[in-house]
């Protein structure tokens, strides 16, 4: 869907006294329909949308992993991971927790546990 805005008021046809005085209103309008636009025209991405953030780790079977974020630990409401690897390296469980220092740790399990090197895996993080 397209979306265009049309000029629905002319400022030229005000006096200067005017221009002056509605100028501070005519600019939060032309902002607000910027914006909208941008929203409606599918610019804006999930992160935009949603207190959270993507992370890359290296996670091996039913290993533990502390997991750096931007922000507090005790402020994320979920952790999931983004896709399955691959059908030979599907996670069969995720299990995440906030450590004793406040710190995130997640613990996967994958379907072939003899893995011997870390899987990268991307996680979103859902904060509150």
């Amino acid at each position: 869907m397209k979306v265009s805005t049309t000029k629905l008021f002319d400022a030229s046809q005000l006096g200067q006294d005017e221009q002056a005085k509605l100028a501070p209103l005519i600019d939060y309008i032309n902002t607000s329909i910027s914006e909208l636009v941008k929203a409606v025209s599918g610019n804006l991405s999930f992160g935009d949308n949603v207190n959270c953030e993507i992370k890359s780790a290296s996670l091996k079977h039913d290993v533990v992993a502390v997991i750096a974020t931007q922000k507090a630990a005790s402020s994320i409401l979920a952790v999931v991971p983004l896709r399955t690897l691959s059908e030979s390296n599907a996670i069969l469980s995720f299990v995440y927790s906030v450590n004793g220092k406040s710190q995130l740790t997640v613990t996967p399990q994958f379907k072939i546990s003899s893995s011997p090197s870390a899987l990268e895996v991307k996680l979103l993080i859902l904060y509150s």
